[in-house]
């Protein structure tokens, strides 16, 4: 049986799920949740390490991480949140305790909505390292998609389309499909002003994700596939299309249950707006 995780002041117990009141008896050792999940210093042991592990993973849990889906965005507090479980996971690593190769894959894509890019990376060639011990494709075609999120946000875009591509062929090879790859490729593509290809990989997002109704654990990519469309259309001039493409996209929002995109969707309708010189329906 594992020592009880003790929060600082000797007040708080925790049972593997939540907090809870200390008995008297219970002896104190350093680990705390102040306005969050975890912080603060911590005393790391072999008896505590799962129960820190297990914190480690509820929280990343409840804010949206699943090993193969990620939020597509983060409120200021589950920012800080991150930094804090980030935090915890790099003091496991000096203790030498292993972590899940999926949590790996969840604190990478965490540190990347925080833009701790060179965390992320680190993440992720920890899990690449055990899914190449462990000859796991679905694992490594993870790892791939996280470092080519990575390099797309620093510019990187040929490396980025590359790692992208070895992440879809991966999971083909195991007869799993996505429209992340895709959509990544997509998005690298925009970036580089290659619209062409970038429209046509969109359609393919939609394609799949319409007709097949491939979804991926977690968020569908059928909005952001729309709401890339309306990106292009806007850096073509096109505002009537981008238009068209940012209310299809508004359309699919509407039935998830994230605020934040959809808040998002209508940001872009206003911008788009802007643009046509609607001034009354940007600021409305």
């Amino acid at each position: 049986m594992t020592d009880p995780v003790i929060s600082p002041d000797g007040k708080w117990m925790w049972t593997g799920a939540e907090w809870i009141p200390a008995p008297p008896t219970a002896e104190s050792v350093s680990v705390s949740m102040q306005d969050s999940v975890i912080a603060g210093d911590v005393n790391i042991t072999q008896n505590n390490a799962e129960d820190i592990a297990t914190a480690m993973v509820q929280a990343l849990e409840r804010m949206g991480f699943s090993g193969q889906s990620t939020p597509a965005e983060l409120t200021p507090s589950q920012e800080k949140e991150v930094g804090q479980v980030l935090e915890m996971s790099e003091q496991l690593a000096v203790h030498g305790i292993e972590i899940d190769p999926w949590t790996e894959i969840n604190l990478g894509s965490a540190a990347v909505l925080i833009a701790e890019y060179e965390k992320g990376m680190q993440h992720f060639s920890t899990a690449e390292r055990k899914a190449m011990e462990n000859n796991d494709k679905m694992l490594l075609s993870s790892v791939f998609h996280g470092q080519a999120d990575i390099y797309r946000f620093l510019g990187f875009h040929e490396k980025s389309a590359n790692c992208y591509r070895k992440a879809m062929e991966l999971r083909e090879s195991i007869g799993e499909k996505s429209t992340s790859h895709i959509q990544g490729l997509a998005v690298v593509a925009l970036n580089q002003g290659k619209f062409s290809e970038a429209a046509e990989l969109f359609h393919q997002v939609i394609q799949l994700e319409e007709e097949v109704q491939l979804l991926d654990s977690g968020e569908s990519n059928l909005a952001n596939a729309y709401r890339g469309l309306s990106q292009l259309e806007i850096s073509l001039g096109n505002y009537e299309k981008a238009l068209y493409y940012e209310n299809k996209g508004l359309e699919v929002l509407k039935e998830e249950p994230n605020p934040e995109r959809l808040a998002n969707a209508f940001n872009g309708l206003g911008i788009i707006a802007k643009k046509r010189g609607d001034l009354a329906e940007a600021e409305r």
